[in-house]
């Protein structure tokens, strides 16, 4: 009996030690995270500078924009004007020298196109013989292919009948090469003689809008019933049948 009892008393020890450790221990942890010793975590480079990182506004607004293009079309209307009175001044001191330039284009002009009418008459001409001469050869082709008995006589047609469109293509490509290169359309050149006349100013370009964010779309919250659905509630059910009384 005296070793159970000295065995219980040791047991006993043993987990009375145990727990107040356990307490000694909860006890410190608690008042150090009280005391404010609990550590927190530093922030990543990639925080520090997105928390950094601030957006910049755009150099030239729309605004700005703007009131430059005003600027630059007043300058515009102001340089328009003294353009106009320059380029007057200029046809009158070379008014000579424009006639005669205005006079040379127009003669020049004329010709080509007298020229160029007699050049696609003969083109014409030339299209025509081309298209009779095929036309006549497939005829007398046709004709006498409905007399050919053998094999023979067919073939002799049809080489007659290659040998014929050939000699009308070559014609033609020597007749339109008789007619030389295609003519050019003059162009009214510079005054050689005066003073160069005044540049015309450009005139400045608006800027364009910024382009408006669309509003979202808000569905209602009782939406209006579709033609199919007005449909549906307006359809009349069929009236029963004789037969359909009788049992009811």
């Amino acid at each position: 009996m005296s070793s159970q009892s000295e065995r219980g008393r040791l047991i006993f020890a043993t987990i009375l030690s145990t727990s107040l450790s356990v307490i000694f221990i909860v006890a410190t942890a608690g008042s150090a995270s009280a005391a404010g010793l609990t550590t927190t975590p530093s922030p990543t480079s990639s925080q520090a500078s997105n928390s950094s990182a601030t957006p910049t506004p755009s150099a030239s607004t729309y605004a700005q924009q703007l009131e430059a293009y005003k600027a630059a079309r007043d300058a515009y209307q102001v340089a328009l004007a003294k353009w106009k009175v320059d380029f007057a001044v200029w046809q009158s001191g070379n008014r000579a020298a424009i006639d005669a330039n205005n006079a040379a284009f127009q003669l020049a002009l004329d010709q080509f196109k007298a020229a160029q009418k007699v050049r696609e008459a003969k083109r014409a001409t030339i299209d025509a013989t081309f298209t009779a001469a095929v036309g006549s050869a497939n005829s007398e082709s046709k004709i006498a292919m409905s007399s050919a008995k053998t094999a023979d006589q067919k073939l002799a047609i049809r080489k007659t009948l290659e040998n014929a469109k050939t000699a009308a293509l070559d014609a033609r490509k020597t007749a339109l090469d008789a007619l030389g290169p295609e003519l050019v359309r003059p162009t009214k050149t510079a005054l050689v003689a005066g003073t160069p006349a005044p540049v015309k100013p450009v005139e400045p370009t608006k800027p364009l809008e910024p382009i408006k964010p669309k509003k979202p779309e808000v569905s209602p919250s009782n939406p209006k019933p579709t033609k199919s659905e007005n449909s549906k509630k307006l359809s009349i059910s069929p009236l029963p049948t004789q037969k359909e009384n009788i049992k009811s």
